[in-house]
């Protein structure tokens, strides 16, 4: 019983991880100009996109490999 627990756990974590790691890659595709650097509008607005960019790049790494962990030992204990 703690294994399907631990399934629906993992995909709990998974899921906004990969989601959340999307959505920065999509932004920070989008930021790119021809010459293949990110374009800012302002200093301040780089600073700042980088800074949140990083921790929920941090984040969304924690959150994929609590998923698979999770998922990882539900499997194995099933």
């Amino acid at each position: 019983m703690g294994s399907v627990y631990l399934l629906i756990l993992g995909f709990i974590f998974l899921i906004p991880g990969i989601f959340l790691r999307v959505i920065i890659s999509r932004r920070e595709f989008y930021r790119r100009g021809e010459g293949g650097l990110q374009n800012f509008p302002n200093y301040r607005s780089a600073v700042w996109n980088t800074f949140l960019e990083r921790i929920g790049k941090v984040v969304a790494r924690l959150l994929i490999f609590l998923g698979a962990i999770s998922l990882i030992l539900g499997v194995w204990t099933w």
